[in-house]
């Protein structure tokens, strides 16, 4: 199956001179004091643009890693064992994961529910490093608002992925795939002409992710480091955009 990894063009950099993608150590996503588990690597079929937006800083750039893995070596993601823990027994998510600690409710006993975590949250991890021969292409981006105007957040859980599903892997698939851009509300089945707010939205992405076409790059393994580092030199291009504000 492929899954993708949102890094950024240092990172990416790293792991062609490394020669694999190291897990985190133990450093999460989100608020609260929830930690990624050490010795995994997370990987999404839905969020690597957000992922990968969070984790380019200043004048990095954003990069998507499209990886191969196999179904038995990918495991659920903790945050889907958490969310569930909390919604059976009635508890915060905070009392859900000290029960994960104490009780030892955690990814590698919990592996069966991998393919759920991929269905229900978008997320699993990978055990241990992942070789580079598993990365097939890698996606740079070069245009800071067709990365920050598509993306909103992610929310681990199952009502919040149902949401935002659609429209994360329409995006994927217009930048991996060269599909037709598609907005929110195309992908929703939603008849904006009802709707002048939602209507003129969809209009300015459109055009956007049009001009934007020529500031993204995906390349195919194996990978030319010159060629790489030669949009790593490119600075950021901005899209100026009407922010629309509905009411």
């Amino acid at each position: 199956m492929l899954l993708y990894h949102g890094t950024s063009l240092k990172n990416l950099l790293k792991i062609l001179s490394n020669g694999s993608i190291t897990p985190r150590k133990g450093k999460g996503n989100w608020s609260k004091g929830f930690i990624s588990r050490k010795g995994f690597v997370y990987l999404t079929d839905t969020y690597p643009l957000y992922f990968a937006y969070t984790a380019a800083k200043g004048k990095d750039k954003p990069v998507i890693l499209e990886i191969e893995v196999d179904e038995s070596e990918i495991y659920p993601d903790e945050d889907f064992i958490r969310y569930n823990i909390s919604k059976q027994m009635g508890l915060t998510y905070e009392a859900a994961e000290k029960l994960i600690t104490s009780k030892g409710y955690d990814i590698e006993c919990n592996k069966k529910l991998a393919l759920d975590s991929l269905r229900l949250i978008g997320s699993v991890c990978y055990k241990g490093p992942i070789p580079m021969g598993r990365i097939k292409r890698v996606c740079v981006l070069n245009d800071k608002w067709l990365v920050y105007n598509h993306i909103d957040h992610v929310v681990a859980n199952q009502m919040g992925h149902m949401v935002l599903k659609p429209r994360y892997q329409a995006l994927l698939s217009y930048l991996f795939n060269n599909e037709d851009y598609k907005t929110s509300e195309e992908t929703y089945g939603i008849d904006v002409s009802k709707y002048p707010e939602m209507e003129s939205r969809a209009i300015i992405l459109k055009d956007m992710a049009r001009r934007a076409i020529n500031n993204f790059i995906v390349l195919e393994a194996p990978f030319d480091l010159d060629e790489i580092k030669q949009w790593g030199s490119l600075m950021w291009r901005e899209t100026k955009i009407v922010h629309i504000n509905p009411r």
